[in-house]
């Protein structure tokens, strides 16, 4: 996995946790941030599901 969407990802966590923090967690903020959180992991779970099947190719 490429280290810079571990680094997005582990910086978006932060991110959401300071927003629930300030504004709750049903704010649309931390509604937003999750969204952005859940596209960022489903690009790590393509990503490995990927390399995972190229393993297999050879």
């Amino acid at each position: 996995m490429p280290s810079n969407l571990t680094n997005q990802i582990e910086h978006k966590r932060k991110e959401m946790s300071e927003i629930i923090e300030k504004h709750g967690l049903s704010s649309t903020k931390a509604i937003r941030c999750s969204q952005d959180l859940d596209k960022l992991l489903n690009k790590y779970n393509e990503s490995k599901l990927h390399s995972s099947k190229n393993m297999f190719l050879f």
